[in-house]
C-alpha cells in the first residue's frame, strides 16, 4: 500500500482488523512488546495489535488548526479512555466517526477511537494512536 506523508481528511479507509482479546491470558500471549503512554508508562497496545502496514509507512494527518499528527493504527487499546459522542466532522477516514482518547493512567491525550458509521465497512472500529504520545517498551 502506498501512504503519503500527508493525507487529506477522509482519504483512506483502514484495513480489516482481528478480534479483541477476551481474557488476561490473551492480553499477554504473543506480545513482543507494548506501546505505552509516553507520560506515565500505562500499557496501551501490544506490538502485535498494530495494523501491519501502518508500522512501516508514516501516516501523517493535520487537524483543522494545522497541527500535524503521525499515527499508528491499532486494532484496540486496553489502557485508554474514549469518552463523549463520536463525530464525523473533520474525520480522517471516510465512513468513520471519531472520539478523542486519553490515557487511563494519567489522562494525557493518546489518540482517537474510530468507529464505522456505514454498515458496509468490514472494519467496525480501530484506534489511531499519536506516535508522539506513545513509546514502544520491550517486555
Amino acid at each position: 500500500m502506498n501512504f503519503g506523508l500527508l493525507r487529506e481528511p477522509a482519504s483512506r479507509v483502514p484495513p480489516v482488523l482481528g478480534e479483541s482479546p477476551s481474557s488476561d491470558a490473551e492480553l499477554e500471549a504473543g506480545a513482543q512488546g507494548w506501546y505505552v503512554c509516553a507520560a506515565c508508562d500505562e500499557r496501551l497496545a501490544r506490538e502485535d495489535w498494530v495494523l501491519e502496514h501502518t508500522a512501516q509507512a508514516p501516516l501523517v494527518f493535520a487537524n483543522p488548526h494545522g497541527r500535524f499528527f503521525e499515527l499508528l493504527l491499532v486494532t484496540h487499546v486496553c489502557g485508554g479512555l474514549f469518552e463523549g459522542h463520536a463525530t464525523t466532522e473533520f474525520t480522517w477516514f471516510s465512513g468513520y466517526a471519531w472520539r478523542v482518547g486519553s490515557c487511563e493512567g494519567c489522562r494525557a491525550h493518546i489518540g482517537w477511537h474510530f468507529e464505522a458509521t456505514q454498515g458496509d465497512l468490514a472494519l467496525r472500529e480501530f484506534v489511531a494512536l499519536s506516535r508522539a504520545a506513545v513509546k514502544l517498551r520491550s517486555e
